[in-house]
């Protein structure tokens, strides 16, 4: 159970949110179970909590206002199709508004909450759809929830659950899973999809969602979004390894037609496609592309709730090598920074080596076969080429226009949490084929791509030598001047180049 204490102002109020944590097997339970699961394991609890009051504190006269804000989208079930002029309501506000052509909508005001959340009800319309209702929703002070709102033919009702807040006897532990669902193999780059199973429903089905997706809708139901973001950090990466690791071949739940590489309850890790906040969303789309190894390969991530009381340290006696959740937060609020927040709770069997830390990029030095985040546009060719490159891993892209003079665009985009005032730092080595008949102009292009506005583009010229050497290109991003929900890195050229070693960065944590 991950039992998540908080203890706010003086009226010695304690609210418990509650996650159950299973029996340990080597890393976080890799056994099987679920809730109302026939034949599968009962959790195990971490602590015994008793629950003094569960009702938010709000703002006292002459205090500061606790307020949050709402924003979503809406979509069609299956298709992930925006489903445009939507009515979304919050009725504990009374206030309605509608969704954009491409599906999102924002109230346009905060609304009061309390300590540590206050809990409401959103609702959603379109013509054609069945009701969209979901109860017990955390709005958490000085952030952002944001809703995921799927449309089907029939209505739609669900509770965020309030897992119970009860010790579980300490089982044995369990036995290895050797289903194989995604069968994903790469260890340098995340699968794009995994397989869930959906135990809440009935019949329980298995869904596959964006990896990116489904690790944003884990965390905030695993770390407590109000930490300090290099708590969040750590969490994001320990949620990202462990769902990493169940998609690798022998170690899903189930195989064959249908299979779920993952559950969506404590027996894995707490997935609720209907909401994220955005203080979780930051630290997931920061963290997403730094990969983390120990002993040379992608490893599983056990977690437990622990006390407000734990060190920062890594944990002896019975959830040895786990990370404490309130450990992490200890670490954070002594300055420790994400990175090495990981390695003190996982580090200490064998230390933990990092490929591509900070960077937001999926696979930028083409060190992996794993292509699926570059894409191109317009008359363009690539080619994943060995043996002339400049990291020393062998590999580089080359970048063939496949109509003279026809414009090549080669680019990546990531979801980010990005603001008016949002920074970037870019880098990427070029090199013009000594073949080419003059220098090779390459354009630079770091895009801001907001929800419901035109991009923004921020641009460097690079003249690249046609000498076949590597010059380093870096770009400080100016501000975008308008807030975006995705960040692109674009390489545009008309002529013949090969790129390496790019880099695309934007600061996250710190002290």
């Amino acid at each position: 159970m991950h039992c998540r204490m908080q203890s706010r102002g003086s009226k010695g109020v304690v609210v418990v949110i509650a996650h159950m944590h299973k029996a340990p097997a080597g890393g976080r339970s890799v056994g099987g179970g679920g809730f109302g699961l026939p034949g599968r394991r009962a959790a195990v609890a971490s602590l015994i909590v008793i629950v003094v009051s569960a009702t938010p504190v709000f703002a006292s006269s002459g205090s500061p206002a606790l307020t949050g804000r709402v924003a979503g989208d809406v979509v069609v079930a299956g298709s992930n199709h925006p489903v445009a002029n939507a009515v979304v309501s919050l009725p504990a506000f009374g206030v309605t508004t509608r969704s954009s052509a491409d599906g999102t909508f924002r109230f346009s005001r905060p609304f009061p909450t309390g300590r540590p959340y206050r809990r409401i009800t959103a609702i959603v319309t379109a013509p054609g759809y069945g009701r969209w209702t979901v109860r017990g929703l955390p709005l958490w002070p000085n952030d952002t929830l944001e809703l995921h709102a799927e449309l089907r033919s029939t209505p739609f009702t669900h509770s965020v659950v309030v897992r119970p807040h009860v010790a579980q006897p300490q089982m044995a532990p369990e036995v290895t899973q050797t289903a194989t669902c995604t069968g994903w193999t790469d260890q340098l780059v995340p699968p794009p999809t995994i397989a869930v199973e959906l135990t809440r429903q009935n019949p329980q089905v298995a869904q596959r969602y964006g990896f990116t997706f489904y690790v944003s809708h884990v965390l905030p139901d695993e770390w407590i979004p109000s930490w300090d973001a290099d708590a969040l950090g750590a969490g994001a990466i320990a949620v990202k390894n462990y769902a990493w690791y169940r998609t690798q071949p022998g170690h899903a739940r189930t195989s064959g037609t249908g299979c779920a590489d993952i559950l969506d309850n404590t027996y894995d890790q707490v997935f609720d496609p209907t909401y994220t906040t955005a203080a979780t969303d930051a630290a997931v789309f920061a963290t997403m592309g730094s990969i983390a190894w120990r002993s040379g390969s992608v490893f599983v991530t056990q977690y437990y709730a622990g006390s407000s009381s734990d060190p920062c340290a890594p944990v002896t006696g019975t959830y040895a090598g786990r990370m404490s959740q309130w450990g992490s937060q200890t670490c954070a609020k002594n300055g420790m920074l994400w990175p090495a927040i990981v390695s003190t709770f996982y580090g200490v069997s064998a230390p933990i080596t990092w490929h591509y830390r900070g960077n937001l990029l999926f696979n930028p030095t083409f060190a992996s076969a794993s292509m699926y985040m570059w894409t191109k546009k317009g008359p363009t060719s690539y080619h994943r080429t060995s043996g002339d490159d400049v990291d020393g891993d062998g590999y580089s892209n080359l970048i063939t226009p496949t109509i003279s003079g026809g414009l090549t665009i080669f680019r990546q985009q990531h979801s980010v949490a990005g603001t008016a005032t949002s920074t970037y730092h870019a880098e990427v080595s070029l090199m013009c084929p000594a073949t080419t008949a003059s220098d090779c102009s390459v354009t630079l292009r770091i895009v801001g791509v907001p929800a419901s506005s035109a991009d923004v583009n921020r641009d460097k010229v690079a003249s690249v030598p046609n000498d076949g050497a590597w010059p380093p290109v870096a770009f400080d991003v100016p501000p975008m001047d308008v807030a975006h929900t995705s960040v692109r890195f674009a390489l545009l050229s008309k002529q013949q180049f090969a790129f390496d070693k790019a880099l695309l960065t934007t600061p996250f944590g710190g002290p």
